[in-house]
């Protein structure tokens, strides 16, 4: 699956790899299929995000 991450308030940090990647309210990324990642809030006022994930077959997008 690749996933795409779009972040709807707050601030974090995406870790892919082991390169860190900021993000903050009303950005998405995306994270390529087998890619090592983790999302990290920054910050006290927590994180919020929805996950869109996408199968290499036509058609199959959900979100989680």
């Amino acid at each position: 699956y690749c996933e795409y991450y779009v972040i709807l308030e707050g601030s974090a940090e995406l870790e892919v790899e082991g390169r860190a990647v900021p993000l903050w309210a009303n950005t998405v990324v995306m994270v390529e299929a087998g890619e090592r990642h983790r999302i990290v809030a920054v910050g006290t006022d927590g994180v919020r995000w929805v996950i869109v994930k996408q199968r290499s077959e036509p058609s199959s997008k959900h979100i989680s």
